[in-house]
């Protein structure tokens, strides 16, 4: 439910609906007799993704199983195209995006069998044009780099996106990125990087990317149902899946453009289908040999599959796989996320067991699922004995309306119990809400619905220490939680109480002595709390062996003071399976001022009220995405209150090669049109962050979207002295003000905000320099931003003020 440290490892290029679940029967499998207890599995197993399926409201699905060389299972579950009510089957053609990647590694290690290349060598004996802006790690990377994601280059996706590249062109414009990391020094996932091993291997044995993969792959493997590398082609396919997401205000079903990704092809072009890919699984499982045909040596299939490149924990990357464990299971796997579907393929080698699994929904929920009940099913003897939940809903008590209210802990993590269209349900903020299904009426007990996996569940008592109040018992795997019915009492009584001293002493900034991650001890809601990154505040409650627990989570969540003799120096902070030390950079002091005092000072020092009168900004500026390798331009336009129009156009190699529209005309929803993203109605997220931003007097305390400013400590940016404010945005996520005591303006800024249905959350951190005054009001004249896609850098060139926008300004 709740995460304090997070690791997230996604596929090529990135929910659920219940329209989706279309009353087709799923294809029969290859099946073997009836009396074979591993078909009656397969049959318990087929029955069980069936019905999490059609819970999660996945469209389709298709799912083939490998143990011991021979295919267990092989079926289609729900619909390839909604619309047509097509069932999917081993033939449904889907995309299979970044495990394409896989295939790629085999066929470099192909040419190092050959003596074409050695992985050790640099990339330019086989591409002579690449070329990386660091010196460094120009003079040093090799091809095993490219395909370990070890360039030291994050992710420069925006430069192929839009397909008006070539793949010479965009392995050209990431080479002109700035490096955010040392050559090797750690993990970024780096799509253009295997473009550039596609294009060597190309390059080394004479034919094009798709020209090998068909001869060295595909007509070898017998993959010759359809498969290939282009989009055009499976869009001709009579057996192609039509790939979906969740769009608009009511996340309806909808189908996204499938789209040609032909310059990086060998980052994860591939389509195919279950029949296809079991080949492959067997050749993966067999040690690189298929139909008695050594495809690589068994050195380099060592090679393929040993730890290359450590990406967090015990998950490494080898060529093309991640490597890590199920359960005490050695496990390689990858995922594929591209526009409408996602996939996983996962093997256990030395069980000799394997499965492919195509869904035609992004963020389909169901991997996780999957992988457990496949091995399981497979290894785990007693799997089976506990069926499956697979139960309708019960009617809900008429009390349930007595569970409505606020839970959680003053200064934390809260969520909300509302009662709606007949439904309980549960709000937990960054997380998409969860009916509440009654498990035991009489306890007040009820399970979590989708997505929400099995073992949680929500149970409403009396406070043991006051009866007449209510609490809410969360179980869940990783430990159980109480969560306190609040009320305005409460939020009064920590006011009053003030700070003990042991946790006062606690205030602070503090960093890993490795990477630099930042966590703070500073004030939430007049508590002292631990301010991770992007997640709730969790109070620290001191323990009589003189550590702390974060009220609100299970025991298992401790954090511990580290001294030197009695100074404090750092904190140790101890969760489920993973204990993390940090150093002490710098205590927190508590400036003299009110949160309310300071707003009122920067409203003045920003010239609030002048600016409101005049009524209409304009400003004009250029853009440098400096780890994209990518220039722009940046018009924006807002109007009192809340209008707002905003045009990026995005170059490259001195030319356009694509823009995002978005405009709000204070009435209806926000419109986007973008060259990067599909053409669907907004998310209730995008449409949420571009009301925020639409707001015109964007330090209005009477903010619609914002809470009341809360003062969080004193600070500095770059020497100078400052305070720091927070406001949570009342859809989820929060905005962290650093105001210069000197002049009160804003220095720096940090948005949290949910960005996608399941909770998801964009962290972007902005700068502000420069500021020259325009009629009386200043600006910032340079503007530094960090987030998704790495540091941006915005010089304003024009601004204009109080000048006519007509109202077909703000519409598209």
């Amino acid at each position: 439910m709740r995460r304090l440290l997070l690791l997230s490892c996604l596929s090529l290029a990135c929910a659920t609906n219940s329209s989706s679940d279309v009353s087709q029967p799923p294809a029969e499998p290859a099946s073997q007799p009836a009396s074979d207890p591993a078909a009656a599995r397969m049959d318990e197993l087929s029955a069980r993704i069936e019905a999490k399926r059609k819970e999660l409201g996945i469209p389709g699905l298709g799912l083939v199983v490998v143990k011991d060389g021979k295919v267990l299972l092989s079926r289609g579950f729900g619909v390839r195209d909604v619309a047509n009510n097509q069932p999917v089957d081993e033939d449904t053609l889907f995309a299979i995006g970044s495990t394409t990647k896989a295939f790629t590694a085999m066929l470099v290690m192909m040419a190092v069998d050959e003596g074409k290349i050695s992985l050790d060598d640099h990339p330019r004996k086989c591409v002579p044009y690449f070329k990386l802006a660091d010196e460094e790690a120009d003079k040093n990377i090799t091809v095993r780099d490219l395909l370990t994601h070890s360039s030291g280059l994050m992710r420069t996706d925006l430069g192929w996106y839009t397909g008006r590249l070539s793949t010479e062109e965009t392995i050209r414009v990431a080479g002109q990125a700035e490096k955010t990391a040392d050559l090797r020094e750690r993990f970024q996932y780096q799509n253009v990087m295997y473009a550039a091993a596609g294009e060597c291997a190309a390059n080394l044995f004479g034919k094009s990317y798709t020209e090998l993969m068909q001869e060295r792959f595909f007509n070898p493997l017998g993959m010759t149902n359809g498969t290939n590398l282009s989009v055009s082609t499976t869009l001709k396919h009579p057996m192609r899946a039509v790939g979906y997401t969740k769009a608009g205000p009511e996340k309806t079903l909808m189908p996204v453009p499938m789209r040609p990704i032909d310059n990086v092809a060998a980052a994860g072009a591939i389509n195919t289908s279950l029949r296809d890919i079991a080949p492959w699984l067997q050749l993966m499982l067999a040690g690189g040999v298929y139909d008695g045909k050594q495809f690589v040596s068994p050195s380099s299939f060592r090679e393929i599959t040993k730890s290359q490149q450590k990406i967090a924990g015990p998950m490494t990357y080898t060529l093309g796989w991640m490597r890590d464990r199920w359960k005490t299971h050695r496990q390689l796997h990858h995922g594929g996320g591209i526009d409408g579907f996602v996939t996983l393929i996962s093997l256990l080698p030395k069980d000799n067991v394997a499965f492919a699994l195509f869904t035609n929904i992004q963020n389909g929920d169901i991997h996780g699922y999957v992988t457990e009940e496949v091995y399981g099913a497979l290894l785990d003897e007693n799997w089976g004995k506990q069926k499956a939940d697979t139960s309708g809903e019960v009617a809900l008590p008429a009390s349930a309306q007595n569970e409505v209210g606020r839970y959680g802990v003053v200064g934390g993590m809260s969520m909300e119990v509302v009662f709606a269209d007949n439904k309980l349900q549960l709000k937990v903020p960054r997380q998409p809400d969860y009916d509440l299904l009654v498990d035991d009426a009489a306890a007040r007990k009820y399970r979590l619905g989708p997505p929400a996996p099995a073992g949680f569940y929500a149970t409403f008592r009396p406070r043991k220490d006051d009866p007449n109040r209510q609490e809410l018992f969360l179980e869940q795997p990783q430990g159980p939680m109480v969560l306190q019915r609040l009320t305005d009492a409460d939020f009064e009584a920590v006011k009053k109480a003030g700070i003990p001293d042991n946790l006062r002493e606690l205030m602070g900034l503090y960093a890993h002595p490795e990477n630099g991650f930042e966590i703070e001890v500073g004030l939430s809601e007049g508590r002292v709390a631990l301010l991770p990154p992007g997640d709730d505040p969790a109070p620290l409650v001191a323990r009589k062996d003189g550590s702390f627990g974060l009220d609100g989570m299970p025991e298992t969540f401790v954090v511990s003071p580290i001294r030197a003799g009695k100074k404090l120096t750092g904190l140790k902070l101890v969760q489920p399976n993973n204990t993390v030390e940090f150093k002490l950079r710098s205590k927190v002091t508590l400036p003299k001022i009110t949160a309310d005092q300071v707003l009122k000072k920067m409203r003045k020092a920003a010239a609030s009220d002048k600016l409101n009168k005049l009524g209409t900004i304009k400003l004009t500026g250029k853009l440098e995405f400096k780890n994209q390798g990518l220039q722009g331009r940046h018009v924006r336009s807002r109007a009192y209150p809340n209008k707002l129009r905003e045009n990026l156009v995005f170059q490259a190699l001195g030319r356009d090669i694509g823009s995002i529209l978005v405009t709000a005309d204070g009435q209806g929803a926000p419109v986007r049109s973008s060259d990067f993203i599909e053409s669907l109605p907004l998310t209730n997220e995008d449409a949420n962050s571009l009301r925020l931003e639409a707001i015109y007097d964007s330090l209005d305390p009477q903010n619609p979207m914002l809470e009341p400013p809360e003062l969080q400590r004193a600070g500095t940016v770059d020497d100078e002295p400052t305070v720091v404010l927070r406001r949570k945005i009342k859809t989820g996520g929060s905005l962290i003000m650093h105001v210069s005591q000197k002049t009160w303006r804003l220095l720096k800024l940090e948005i949290f905000q949910v960005m996608t249905a399941d909770g998801a959350e964009s962290r972007t951190t902005m700068r502000f320099e420069d500021y020259r005054k325009v009629k009386g009001v200043p600006f910032a004249h340079k503007i530094t931003a960090r987030g998704q896609h790495g540091k941006v850098v915005e010089t304003i060139e024009k601004v204009e003020l109080g000048v006519a926008l007509p109202d077909t300004e703000f519409q598209q």
